[in-house]
């Protein structure tokens, strides 16, 4: 089992990582998880996988390699998810992350057990002191720099996420059509005839908000929608169905937010409509 230990740390560390994104708001856990498992996990198990034999790569190398690969493994991770429905979020980005590192962990235990019996394996997590005192200058050089630079990006991290700036705070306000989708609005309408649109917002504020939509045709006040409160970070679709009652072309109708009781809005979407009379 010793020659696997390394491989089960990454593991069991990843599959913790995932389940705090579903289940906890330790954001400053999920950080200090989080670095490693973007940065160097799957890099390490790519390495792994690739040099299973203790002849190979050395440590400074293979710590090196485990970045790059890293880098690499997310980059496509990326990909791939932006082209699925699930997107790219933190809960899909962990998910995928702790499938791949543990796929490819598997692969890298089954290498290592190939290997003929007393055959040492690939250099894994522990550095002895006879280590330190036999490594080159240079290896000792990019262990330090590697090991402050983890330092200082967990604190960074961790101060940045306790201390958010103000100017992150924000409201989302968008405007779908009846399929989803942010294009190929009904522009053409028929006077009396009812028609529906989908408006969305997405609470950013890091507090509880209270939100209204006003609805003007031509700076003409139609209807209103609200109040809508919304905890920090929920979301909510409204279907919105609208019966145009003015004659004209090029019409402007617009959807106006509002934050509480505010008197001026916080942002404005608009249409521009043509109803016919039939």
């Amino acid at each position: 089992m010793k020659r696997y230990s390394d491989l089960l740390v990454i593991d069991a560390l990843v599959c913790v990582l995932a389940v705090l994104v579903f289940t906890s708001q330790m954001t400053a856990l999920r950080i200090i998880l989080g670095i490693p498992a973007v940065l160097f996990f799957p890099g390490y198990v790519l390495t792994a996988a690739l040099f299973s034999k203790r002849a190979g790569p050395g440590r400074a190398e293979r710590i090196a390699l485990s970045i790059g690969a890293s880098a690499a493994a997310v980059i496509i991770i990326g990909l791939f998810l932006n082209y699925t429905w699930w997107g790219i979020t933190i809960t899909s980005t962990a998910v995928s992350l702790a499938v791949f590192v543990v796929a490819i962990s598997v692969v890298a235990g089954l290498r290592r057990r190939r290997l003929a019996v007393g055959e040492p394996a690939a250099p894994q997590f522990a550095v002895s002191l006879s280590w330190w005192r036999k490594a080159a200058g240079i290896d000792r050089v990019l262990v330090v720099a590697l090991a402050l630079s983890v330092i200082l990006a967990l604190g960074a991290s961790v101060y940045v996420s306790a201390r958010p700036k103000p100017g992150d705070a924000f409201t989302e306000f968008y405007l779908l059509n009846t399929t989803g989708m942010a294009e190929k609005y009904t522009r053409e309408m028929v006077l009396g005839r009812e028609y529906e649109l989908v408006l969305g917002i997405t609470n950013r504020e890091r507090q509880e908000n209270s939100y209204r939509v006003e609805i003007r045709l031509e700076g003409v006040r139609k209807d209103e929608i609200g109040p809508v409160v919304l905890a920090s970070g929920e979301k909510r679709e409204l279907k919105v169905k609208y019966v145009p009652d003015t004659l004209g072309d090029n019409q402007k109708l617009e959807f106006l937010l509002f934050k509480a009781e505010e008197s001026e809005p916080y942002t404005t979407l608009y249409l521009r409509i043509f109803v016919n009379p039939r």
